[in-house]
Protein backbone atom coordinates (compact mmCIF):
# COMPACT_ATOMS: atom_id res chain seq x y z
CA UNK A 1 0.00 0.00 0.00
CA UNK A 2 1.56 3.34 -0.73
CA UNK A 3 -0.09 6.32 1.25
CA UNK A 4 0.00 9.61 0.26
CA UNK A 5 2.79 11.77 2.10
CA UNK A 6 0.49 15.14 2.98
CA UNK A 7 1.85 18.30 1.45
CA UNK A 8 1.40 21.56 3.67
CA UNK A 9 0.13 24.58 1.73
CA UNK A 10 -0.68 28.02 3.17
CA UNK A 11 -4.37 27.02 2.54
CA UNK A 12 -3.77 23.60 4.87
CA UNK A 13 -2.79 23.05 8.17
CA UNK A 14 -2.40 19.14 9.27
CA UNK A 15 -4.69 18.48 12.12
CA UNK A 16 -5.72 15.36 13.55
CA UNK A 17 -6.63 11.75 11.97
CA UNK A 18 -9.26 9.13 11.91
CA UNK A 19 -7.73 7.20 13.96
CA UNK A 20 -4.61 9.09 15.63
CA UNK A 21 -6.96 12.48 15.16
CA UNK A 22 -4.49 13.85 12.73
CA UNK A 23 -6.06 15.14 8.82
CA UNK A 24 -5.45 17.73 6.03
CA UNK A 25 -7.34 20.76 6.60
CA UNK A 26 -7.83 22.25 3.28
CA UNK A 27 -9.56 25.20 3.04
CA UNK A 28 -7.97 27.58 0.20
CA UNK A 29 -9.90 30.61 -0.05
CA UNK A 30 -11.22 32.63 -3.67
CA UNK A 31 -9.82 29.58 -5.53
CA UNK A 32 -8.65 26.03 -5.75
CA UNK A 33 -5.44 24.41 -4.09
CA UNK A 34 -3.97 21.41 -5.85
CA UNK A 35 -2.26 18.43 -3.91
CA UNK A 36 -1.21 15.66 -5.39
CA UNK A 37 1.26 12.98 -5.53
CA UNK A 38 2.92 10.95 -8.36
CA UNK A 39 4.04 7.09 -7.80
CA UNK A 40 5.17 4.06 -10.01
CA UNK A 41 2.38 2.15 -11.92
CA UNK A 42 2.26 -1.11 -13.94
CA UNK A 43 0.39 -0.22 -16.87
CA UNK A 44 -2.63 -2.68 -17.27
CA UNK A 45 -2.97 -3.24 -13.70
CA UNK A 46 -5.95 -2.44 -11.33
CA UNK A 47 -5.42 -0.01 -8.55
CA UNK A 48 -7.58 1.05 -5.43
CA UNK A 49 -7.69 4.41 -4.78
CA UNK A 50 -9.53 5.59 -1.33
CA UNK A 51 -9.48 8.25 1.09
CA UNK A 52 -11.70 9.75 4.03
CA UNK A 53 -13.46 12.94 4.03
CA UNK A 54 -15.13 15.14 5.87
CA UNK A 55 -17.01 18.79 5.59
CA UNK A 56 -17.24 21.57 7.79
CA UNK A 57 -20.67 22.45 5.84
CA UNK A 58 -19.22 26.24 5.15
CA UNK A 59 -19.76 27.49 2.03
CA UNK A 60 -19.11 27.86 -1.17
CA UNK A 61 -16.92 24.61 -0.80
CA UNK A 62 -15.82 22.55 -3.89
CA UNK A 63 -13.30 18.97 -3.88
CA UNK A 64 -12.60 17.16 -6.94
CA UNK A 65 -10.26 14.22 -6.99
CA UNK A 66 -8.44 13.41 -9.81
CA UNK A 67 -6.79 10.21 -11.09
CA UNK A 68 -4.15 11.06 -14.20
CA UNK A 69 -6.30 14.47 -14.20
CA UNK A 70 -9.34 12.49 -14.94
CA UNK A 71 -11.93 13.72 -12.02
CA UNK A 72 -12.99 10.30 -9.61
CA UNK A 73 -15.14 12.71 -8.14
CA UNK A 74 -16.73 16.18 -8.00
CA UNK A 75 -18.65 17.71 -4.12
CA UNK A 76 -19.70 21.10 -4.19
CA UNK A 77 -21.73 22.94 -1.28
CA UNK A 78 -20.96 19.86 0.75
CA UNK A 79 -23.73 19.96 3.84
CA UNK A 80 -21.66 19.34 8.01
CA UNK A 81 -20.17 15.95 8.13
CA UNK A 82 -22.44 14.91 11.23
CA UNK A 83 -20.22 14.70 14.20
CA UNK A 84 -18.17 17.55 13.09
CA UNK A 85 -16.41 20.02 15.47
CA UNK A 86 -13.93 23.04 14.98
CA UNK A 87 -11.37 21.36 16.65
CA UNK A 88 -11.22 18.11 16.08
CA UNK A 89 -13.02 17.66 12.63
CA UNK A 90 -15.48 15.05 12.05
CA UNK A 91 -15.98 12.05 14.56
CA UNK A 92 -14.00 8.75 12.88
CA UNK A 93 -17.37 7.13 12.59
CA UNK A 94 -18.75 9.79 10.53
CA UNK A 95 -16.16 10.62 7.34
CA UNK A 96 -17.55 9.59 4.00
CA UNK A 97 -15.18 6.78 2.59
CA UNK A 98 -14.60 7.00 -1.28
CA UNK A 99 -13.09 4.19 -3.19
CA UNK A 100 -12.26 3.94 -6.89
CA UNK A 101 -10.82 1.59 -8.94
CA UNK A 102 -8.68 2.27 -11.61
CA UNK A 103 -6.35 0.91 -14.62
CA UNK A 104 -2.51 2.60 -14.65
CA UNK A 105 -2.28 3.69 -17.65
CA UNK A 106 1.28 3.99 -17.58
CA UNK A 107 4.75 3.70 -15.65
CA UNK A 108 3.71 6.52 -13.31
CA UNK A 109 -0.28 7.58 -12.12
CA UNK A 110 -0.84 11.21 -10.21
CA UNK A 111 -3.42 11.34 -7.54
CA UNK A 112 -4.66 14.55 -7.08
CA UNK A 113 -7.17 16.76 -4.73
CA UNK A 114 -8.35 20.11 -6.02
CA UNK A 115 -10.03 22.00 -3.22
CA UNK A 116 -11.86 25.39 -1.89
CA UNK A 117 -13.84 25.97 0.95
CA UNK A 118 -13.81 29.60 1.61
CA UNK A 119 -15.26 29.88 5.21
CA UNK A 120 -14.32 26.53 6.66
CA UNK A 121 -12.37 23.75 5.52
CA UNK A 122 -12.43 19.98 4.26
CA UNK A 123 -11.00 17.24 6.68
CA UNK A 124 -9.04 14.86 4.30
CA UNK A 125 -7.42 11.54 5.43
CA UNK A 126 -6.09 7.99 4.92
CA UNK A 127 -5.30 8.60 1.08
CA UNK A 128 -4.32 5.75 -0.53
CA UNK A 129 -3.84 3.74 -3.56
CA UNK A 130 -3.71 -0.11 -3.00
CA UNK A 131 -1.14 -1.40 -5.76
CA UNK A 132 -2.03 -4.88 -6.86
CA UNK A 133 0.37 -7.71 -4.96
CA UNK A 134 2.26 -10.26 -7.34
CA UNK A 135 -0.04 -12.83 -8.74
CA UNK A 136 0.67 -16.13 -6.69
CA UNK A 137 1.28 -17.89 -10.20
CA UNK A 138 3.59 -15.46 -11.36
CA UNK A 139 5.81 -15.97 -7.39
CA UNK A 140 4.99 -19.38 -8.16
CA UNK A 141 6.53 -19.72 -11.31
CA UNK A 142 9.32 -17.57 -10.19
CA UNK A 143 10.16 -19.28 -7.24
CA UNK A 144 10.29 -22.60 -9.72
CA UNK A 145 12.56 -20.97 -12.07
CA UNK A 146 15.02 -20.28 -9.32
CA UNK A 147 14.73 -23.87 -8.03
CA UNK A 148 15.61 -24.80 -11.50
CA UNK A 149 18.24 -22.35 -12.12
CA UNK A 150 19.65 -23.82 -8.65
CA UNK A 151 19.71 -27.72 -9.76
CA UNK A 152 21.42 -26.98 -13.43
CA UNK A 153 24.18 -24.92 -11.70
CA UNK A 154 24.95 -27.66 -8.93
CA UNK A 155 24.42 -30.53 -12.14
CA UNK A 156 27.18 -28.06 -13.70
CA UNK A 157 29.60 -27.73 -11.10
CA UNK A 158 29.64 -31.55 -10.17
CA UNK A 159 30.45 -32.47 -13.69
Amino acid sequence: MMHLRPILAAACALLARVRDRRFLALGAIGSNLSLSQTFATTPGEINTFSFHLGSDGETPNALTARWNGSPVLALADQPETQGHDLIHGPAAAEYAVYSFTRVASGPTTTIQFDSRNDQGWWALDDVSVMLPEPSSLASSGAGILALAACAWHRRRRAK
